[in-house]
């Protein structure tokens, strides 16, 4: 074969390279027109914080875990009944929370000795003689909500918890 023959040999196989690749790339079934374009809206995880679409398919981030401490601070101050005067406070990723001020001696519960409520995800008690305060974090419709619920002592020195009313809702408004 002459090299006359190579030079146009390699001309077209360069040539018909080059059109290939570029039907390959501007083909609507090609890889690169394959990126995903995801829509930019966001889910509101039960702590308030968004989640963006991402990935190949589009799907929302996972919500974190949320990191709970509760926050206990003597006022230095008397209750009319000679009970110290406790400020606690939630701190939820870094956010805080007033919960109130309260009678006693306050410590976070969540233990054998003190289980969570079922659906209870965090929780405080103050207690002062015979009755206290519960302050409980629990997931409502999607959103996490701070509850407090006057704890007493039933027969058998059993603690009665129940009754919880809402204190506030945490994380950022939907």
């Amino acid at each position: 074969m002459s090299p006359k023959a190579y030079w146009s040999f390699f001309v077209l196989a360069v040539s018909m390279c080059a059109i290939g690749a570029w039907i390959f790339f501007e083909s609507p079934h090609s890889p690169a027109s394959q990126v995903a374009s995801c829509t930019e809206e966001a889910k509101i995880c039960p702590d308030g914080r968004a989640v963006m679409r991402g990935g190949p398919a589009c799907e929302f981030a996972p919500c974190l875990a949320p990191v709970y401490n509760w926050i206990v601070s003597d006022t230095e101050t008397k209750s009319r009944s000679g009970a110290p005067l406790i400020n606690v406070a939630l701190s939820l990723n870094g956010k805080e929370y007033q919960a109130g001020t309260y009678e006693g001696a306050c410590a976070e519960i969540g233990d054998a000795e003190w289980p969570l409520l079922i659906g209870e995800e965090a929780g405080a008690a103050c207690w002062f003689g015979a009755t206290g305060i519960e302050l409980g974090v629990f997931e409502e419709q999607g959103r996490l909500v701070l509850k407090r619920a006057v704890l007493k002592e039933g027969t058998n020195s059993e603690i009665v918890r129940d009754n919880f009313e809402t204190l506030m809702k945490l994380g950022s408004n939907i």
